[in-house]
């Protein structure tokens, strides 16, 4: 009888640049103690290439993080609530969601990241805020949602659309994960006063760590299940404010 090898340390960065070269998505998602595992083993992997790459990007540019100036006048319980919570769950249903595609998934998607987009891209003020055009950027992306909910299901229902999901999970899969990486990434340089031309130019240095988390948290979603990457994007965001809320 052959004998299983026990994973090594270095498994799950194995595992994840495997996926960055080639995503795929298992059977089914692995065990509660091997997702852990690899959160343990990411999170230093990440942080440490994102720090290199965050300390380069300050020779070259100076961005302010109004994202975060934002969060920090809320009180401490809110703001714990809005990052740690709400956050995490917009951005995971927003962008990794549809990595693995049911119609009510992709509207919910649908809707999230239109009102994401719509908010931080057009009306240029943050997720939580209140007093602007909050009836168009609720209504709009509800509509929105309706709507791919909808066709979603309708096409789903026929045989055709059966062959396009396994095809997207298949060969159009690489397509999907970079593409919600590189939003993922992208949408946060909306966090950053800086000028127009340096966010177009300056983009995927600014914003590393972000871009970085996409496939980190897409990796997670596609072998460990929706839960655990929402579980590990939630735990990046309390270390990121921890300093800030001993300080205050």
């Amino acid at each position: 009888m052959q004998q299983i090898a026990k994973p090594s340390f270095w498994t799950p960065v194995r595992d994840f640049a495997l996926f960055v070269r080639r995503p795929s998505i298992g059977p089914s998602p692995l065990t509660v103690p091997s997702a852990y595992r690899a959160m343990g083993v990411l999170f230093p992997f990440k942080y440490l290439l994102s720090f290199a790459v965050v300390f380069a990007s300050t020779l070259m540019v100076a961005a302010v993080n109004r994202g975060l100036a934002e969060v920090v006048s809320y009180a401490p319980w809110l703001m714990v609530l809005l990052v740690v919570g709400v956050a995490p769950l917009i951005e995971e249903v927003a962008f990794r969601l549809p990595l693995r595609p049911r119609p009510l998934w992709l509207g919910l998607s649908a809707a999230v990241f239109s009102y994401y987009i719509l908010t931080r891209g057009y009306y240029g003020v943050g997720n939580f805020e209140l007093r602007t055009a909050l009836v168009p950027r609720l209504l709009i992306p509800l509509a929105l949602g309706l709507l791919i909910g909808f066709l979603s299901h309708w096409f789903s229902r026929r045989s055709r659309c059966l062959s396009g999901a396994e095809e997207l999970h298949g060969r159009r899969l690489t397509f999907v994960v970079y593409a919600q990486a590189l939003l993922f990434g992208f949408v946060h340089i909306f966090n950053y006063d800086m000028p127009l031309e340096e966010q177009l130019l300056l983009w995927p240095i600014v914003v590393f760590p972000q871009l970085l988390d996409g496939f980190v948290y897409g990796f997670m979603r596609c072998r460990y299940g929706f839960s655990r990457g929402l579980v590990m994007h939630m735990i990046n965001n309390a270390i990121g404010i921890l300093p800030t809320l001993l300080l205050s």
